[in-house]
């Protein structure tokens, strides 16, 4: 999974350089876009990547030389350590994440998943691979309220509202400091 992460971001970025080192023209979204079903028989392993994605990495590579073009200088070189489903290919059955293309993958939900899911995002983290799930959720409405407010910040408490809530200040400097005194010493170890 991770060699077609990374190659198919590398191929349209050098198929978008090569055309506007040659022809001084960008290709657009579009365009390689209409190009990816003859690709797909040219390559049998991109056939191997649900279309949607390469289409999101299309998409991706777009907004990238875009801002390049903006900017004015230097070749963009963005890898990817994540690809999306944008709108279908996958499906989520009790523990099991259902790819299309890739398979099934048992996987942890920290938290039940509320709504209609839209997309899912595969991101890789140090070795470690999580699913985000962007989901539709109907808006709760406020309980009506016709209370106001004032909260003054200060340094002895963290803040102090107009109604004599006082909320302790965490002093997280003192609460982290011995960690910060440790640090050289630890990034001096590590380097030995």
């Amino acid at each position: 999974m991770s060699h077609t992460l990374q190659r198919r971001p590398a191929r349209a970025q050098r198929c978008l350089q090569d055309a506007y080192k040659i022809c001084r023209k960008s290709l657009n979204y579009h365009d390689q876009a209409n190009r990816l079903p003859a690709c797909k028989q040219a390559d049998a392993s991109l056939g191997t990547v649900f279309s949607q994605v390469l289409q999101d990495v299309l998409r991706r590579v777009d907004q990238t030389f875009r801002a390049f073009f903006r900017r004015g200088y230097g070749f963009p070189r963005s890898r990817y350590a994540s690809f999306t489903y944008p709108q279908a290919g996958f499906s989520l059955e009790g523990r099991y994440l259902k790819l299309s293309k890739i398979g099934n993958l048992k996987i942890k939900l920290h938290r039940p998943v509320e709504g209609q899911i839209k997309t899912l995002t595969l991101k890789q983290e140090n070795g470690i691979w999580y699913a985000c799930f962007a989901c539709v959720v109907e808006r709760k409405p406020l309980p009506a309220n016709d209370k106001a407010v004032g909260i003054d910040m200060g340094l002895e408490s963290f803040a102090v509202t107009s109604d004599g809530e006082v909320f302790a200040n965490p002093r997280w400097y003192r609460k982290t400091a011995l960690c910060l005194r440790l640090l050289p010493f630890i990034r001096r170890a590590t380097r030995r």
